[in-house]
Parts: C-alpha cells; sequence; structure tokens
C-alpha cells in the first residue's frame, strides 16, 4: 500500500515539474519570434473578442474614420486644387486667345470697311476735283470780264457787277476747295485704317490729327459761307491764306503719313530678311549634317548678311534724315530718292536668295547621285 502512494507522489511530482517548465518554453519561443509575431497575436484576439461579444472599440473606429475621411479630403482637396489652377491656366489661355482673336476681327472688319468705302470715297473725290476744274475755269473768266471791263473806255472802270460776278466765283471756288480738302483727308484716314504695318499707336495719332484738320477745314468752309457778294476785297484775300494754309498743313500731314505707313512697311521687310537668313542657316545645317560641302552656301549667307545690314543703315539715314527734316516737298523727294536705292537693294536681296537655292538644290542633287553609286557599289551593280 505505502508503495502504491509513492508511486502516485513521484508521478505527480513529476507532472508538477513538467507544468513548470512548459511556461518557459512557451516565454522562450515567444521571444524568439520577435515583436511582431506578438502583435499579430493580439490584433487576432482583439478581433476575435469584438466578433464573438459584437463589441468592439469605438474610439479607434472613430479614429479610423476619421483619418481615412481626412485622408479623403486632403487628396480630394489636392486634385481640386490642382483642377483649378488647370482650369485657371485655360481660362487664362482662352482669354488671350479670344483677345487675339477679337483684335484680329476688329482689325479685319476695319480693313473690310476701309476696302468698301475706299472706292466710294475715290469717286467722290473725283467728282470733286472735277468739279473744281470746271469752277477754276469759271472763275479764269470772270477774272478776265474784269480785266476787260477795267480796260474799256466806254464803261470807264464801272465794273460793280462784274466784281460782284467775280467775288460770288471766288466764293464757291474757295468752297470746292474745302471739298477736294475734305475728301481728301476722308480718303487718307481710309487709308490709315487699313494699314496692317502700322502701330496702333501710330494709327490713333494719325486719325486724331485727321479730326483735328477735317474740324479745321469745316470751321474754314463756314466763314467762307459768309462771305457774300458786298464782302471787300481784304475779307475774300484773308480767307483764301486762311484755307491756303490750312491746305498746306493738309498735304504735310499726308506726306508725313505716307512716309510713315512706307517705314513700317520697309520694316517689315527687312525684318523678314532676317528670317530668311535663318532658313538659310538651317538649310545649310542639314547639308552639313548630311556630309555635303557647304562652304559655297556659307559664303552666299555670309554675303546676304553683309547685304542685310548695308540695306538696314540705308535705310535708318533715310528715316533719320526725314525725322530731322520739316517735311517739306524738299525733305520728301530726298527720302524718295533714298527709298528707290533701298528697292534696288531688295531685288538685289531676291538675287542672292536665287543664288542661294540653285546652289543648294545643286548640293541635293550630288547627294543624291552619290547615295545611288554607292548604293550601285555595294549590291555589285555595273
Amino acid at each position: 500500500m505505502m508503495a502504491i502512494w509513492r508511486k502516485m507522489i513521484a508521478a505527480l511530482i513529476f507532472i508538477l515539474f513538467i507544468l513548470s517548465i512548459v511556461p518557459a518554453a512557451l516565454a522562450d519561443k515567444g521571444s524568439n519570434d520577435g515583436s511582431d509575431a506578438r502583435i499579430d497575436v493580439r490584433d487576432i484576439v482583439d478581433v476575435d473578442i469584438k466578433a464573438s461579444t459584437g463589441r468592439g472599440n469605438d474610439k479607434e473606429k472613430n479614429e479610423s474614420e476619421t483619418r481615412i475621411r481626412t485622408e479623403v479630403r486632403v487628396r480630394d482637396g489636392e486634385v481640386r486644387v490642382k483642377e483649378e489652377i488647370r482650369e485657371k491656366i485655360r481660362e487664362g489661355a482662352d482669354k488671350k486667345q479670344e483677345k487675339l482673336e477679337s483684335m484680329e476681327k476688329r482689325l479685319k472688319d476695319r480693313v473690310k470697311v476701309a476696302q468698301d468705302n475706299m472706292q466710294r470715297i475715290r469717286d467722290q473725290y473725283k467728282e470733286a476735283q472735277e468739279r473744281f476744274k470746271v469752277h477754276k475755269e469759271t472763275l479764269l473768266k470772270l477774272h478776265t470780264k474784269v480785266k476787260n471791263c477795267k480796260e474799256d473806255t466806254e464803261k470807264q472802270g464801272n465794273c460793280q457787277n462784274e466784281k460782284k460776278m467775280l467775288r460770288g466765283g471766288v466764293k464757291e471756288h474757295l468752297l470746292k476747295t474745302t471739298e477736294v480738302i475734305l475728301h481728301s483727308i476722308e480718303k487718307l484716314r481710309i487709308k490709315i485704317e487699313a494699314a496692317e504695318n502700322l502701330e496702333e499707336s501710330d494709327v490713333t495719332a494719325a486719325l486724331e490729327t485727321l479730326t483735328k484738320l477735317e474740324a479745321e477745314v469745316k470751321a474754314e468752309q463756314e466763314k467762307i459761307k459768309a462771305l457774300t457778294e458786298n464782302s471787300s476785297a481784304q475779307e475774300i484775300k484773308s480767307e483764301i491764306k486762311e484755307l491756303k494754309e490750312t491746305w498746306k498743313e493738309v498735304r504735310k500731314e499726308q506726306q508725313r503719313l505716307i512716309v510713315l505707313s512706307t517705314n513700317a512697311k520697309v520694316e517689315t521687310l527687312l525684318e523678314k530678311h532676317h528670317g530668311l537668313v535663318r532658313s538659310m542657316e538651317a538649310r545649310i545645317a542639314a547639308a552639313t549634317k548630311a556630309g555635303a560641302d557647304t562652304s559655297d552656301l556659307v559664303a552666299i549667307e555670309a554675303r546676304f548678311e553683309t547685304h542685310i545690314t548695308a540695306l538696314e543703315e540705308k535705310y535708318k539715314a533715310a528715316k533719320e534724315k526725314w525725322q530731322q527734316s520739316d517735311h517739306t516737298e524738299t525733305a520728301r523727294k530726298e527720302w524718295q530718292l533714298a527709298l528707290q536705292e533701298i528697292r534696288k537693294g531688295m531685288k538685289q536681296s531676291q538675287e542672292i536668295l536665287r543664288e542661294f537655292m540653285h546652289e543648294f538644290r545643286s548640293l541635293r542633287v550630288k547627294e543624291e547621285i552619290s547615295a545611288e553609286t554607292k548604293g550601285e557599289v555595294a549590291t555589285g551593280k555595273e
């Protein structure tokens, strides 16, 4: 009996020993697996508890949802900001494009209106000139009558009727002159409005000047209309003098605007010359890359650049001389002579360009022949 109890006590001690060893072994194993394993187990246990009890950590849930919503808002906000920036850029580009299109449309409309009105103004100007010439002949006849009357001994210088007719004729002649001047101003205005090479500021300034001159002519016109057959010779002479001065100012402005418009055209042509230089350089670069001998092309291009420099110097000298002058008829003739030299230079530009293109095409033919020859040698053709 005692032997049985001893065996049972020994077995119980052995079991207790085993049980005391197992937790230590489990702890060692857990430390060797690392912290991530413990976190994973804890997460799984937490999830199992939440699933089994139907309850979870509301605070963690709310924080998670808040974080997700915040991230969504931030990301969505970034997208919206980027879209807004893109939209603003597009709007800015669209506005610029609309502005350019609007300016282009206004310019085209202005040119179209000017072209439509040009023929009408030309016809009116021509008619006014015809009336002016006819009335001038009538005035000369009246002047001859007065002269003959004074020389007639029978009338003894009693020529009041003839003088009244002459005064009336002078008045009509002056009115016809104002019509010609006004039509000339209108014709010039249409040309300025249709000019495509002038700066907007130059166009505005020119139109303001023409409007001012037009008002002066109309004021003179009203003074002339106020003349009568009984007006004194001094009054008539005074109106003639004032109208001549006004007509002189109109012609001076006309010449200035013609020079301004022509200068703008010349400057545009000179700018195109520089564009041709860039085109030459591009062709030379392409030919060089293809292995062609471009020494002749380079020489022609250098000669063309020298030619452009000479043209620009001639134009600059002519322009400065005109600007420093008082815009008289003599100054205008000198400017025209300088312009003729520039036009001759433009013709020389065309000759140099033709020479360049002829040489360039010649190089292309040589390269094609060379390429064909190399191909035949490579394939063994004879």
